[in-house]
């Protein structure tokens, strides 16, 4: 521990000397004054310089006034000695921290503590760039800071830009939908920006991406899901939509996504097939673009063969109910499907004959409606359930 190196202020010793003279005008020449040692008549101050994440060594400590300095030891310790008395203000001060200070009174013969507690400096930096295509800017790539939540889409020219990211080093990774992803470093200084530039490689291959429709909305959903086939080659590649994981995910209540994708596939001419029950397959050829992500949309129609009955379901104040559960009854024929945004649902595939709906919503009571199906009509299943 480094002690307080500091000669005597004169100011200091006034008093002495004042005593001196005094008790040898009093006593005569020969008197001797009767002062105690040094030590008896200054103090000490010792502490300790801590941070929120342990002790901090090496910390500037200075006492005003008088100007008495020292540095805290390794364990983050210090001292001040020979401290005339009075009343002070003792300040620790470290790289990387913000300054602390307290008031200390010093007492003859007396240590007195003041421990010092410094916080971290807050000075953060920033990430920015651009992700390019090698000649222009690439437009709403995603852009990930990893050891962070922060995600950005790159701007119209390519830009991006995270702010407030304390110092480190970080990973900058990139994706596109017809490019390859790519990845850079960041290393990130207190009030400085760390610039990434990425340029990303174009895809040979395309995607196909589509909904399968009846013209005017989705016919797909996790109770009557589409199966889509692709044909590339002589190969075939399959989905369901939406995918078995989305719907379990949300409870089967409503399709987290109704669209299909394809991807790797190169330049060239594709057959898609789509079929949804109680809808005539329809297939579709479509040229695909490498590196591009192509439309896939396919239109299907209501199979005339089969009866379909589609309704809405409202409350006793005509509102609209969704997530209300309806369950058709037809002989040993068992189908269950469930109300969207607006209140609508709609059952197709079926045969023709008489059959029982039951509709089911929180906070209402059941209600039951008979119905009566011919091949190719649909029939309206709208219902009004009182509470």
């Amino acid at each position: 521990m480094e002690r307080s190196r500091r000669t005597r202020p004169l100011a200091a010793l006034v008093p002495m000397v004042v005593g001196v003279a005094l008790v040898g005008c009093a006593s005569g020449p020969d008197s001797i004054p009767l002062l105690g040692p040094p030590s008896a008549i200054e103090g000490r101050i010792v502490g300790t310089v801590t941070s929120g994440r342990g002790v901090v060594d090496r910390a500037a400590v200075s006492l005003a006034p008088g100007g008495f300095t020292t540095e805290s030891s390794a364990s983050g310790s210090y001292e001040l000695a020979a401290i005339p008395p009075g009343t002070y203000q003792v300040r620790a001060a470290a790289p990387g921290f913000n300054a602390a200070a307290r008031d200390v009174t010093v007492l003859p013969g007396r240590v007195s503590g003041a421990d010092l507690a410094l916080s971290r400096a807050s000075a953060t930096g920033s990430v920015g760039g651009r992700i390019t295509d090698g000649t222009i800017g690439v437009a709403g790539a995603r852009v990930v800071l990893s050891g962070t939540n922060a995600v950005q889409l790159s701007g119209a020219d390519g830009t991006f830009l995270f702010a407030g990211v304390d110092p480190g080093l970080y990973s900058v990774d990139v994706s596109r939908p017809g490019f390859v992803g790519g990845s850079g470093i960041a290393r990130v200084a207190a009030s400085g920006e760390a610039r990434v530039e990425l340029a990303l490689t174009r895809r040979a291959d395309g995607a196909l991406v589509g909904r399968v429709t009846d013209g005017l909305r989705g016919l797909a959903s996790c109770s009557r899901p589409a199966a889509i086939a692709l044909f590339v080659g002589g190969q075939r590649a399959e989905r369901l939509v939406p995918a078995a994981d989305a719907c379990a995910a949300s409870g089967g209540v409503l399709a987290v996504d109704d669209r299909f994708r394809f991807e790797g596939l190169v330049t060239g001419t594709v057959i898609l097939q789509a079929a949804v029950n109680g809808f005539i397959a329809a297939t579709k050829v479509i040229d695909i673009v490498g590196g591009a992500e192509n439309n896939g949309d396919i239109v299907l129609t209501l199979d005339g063969s089969t009866s379909a009955i589609t309704g809405t379901v409202f409350d006793d104040t005509l509102l609209p109910q969704p997530q209300a559960t309806v369950e058709l009854s037809q002989g040993a024929t068992r189908r269950t499907t469930v109300t969207g945004a607006e209140g609508r649902y709609q059952l197709t595939g079926l045969p023709a004959g008489p059959a029982t709906l039951t509709f089911v919503r929180s906070e209402l009571n059941v209600g039951l409606r008979n119905v009566v199906l011919s091949r190719g009509n649909t029939v309206d299943g709208s219902i009004v359930l009182r509470k």
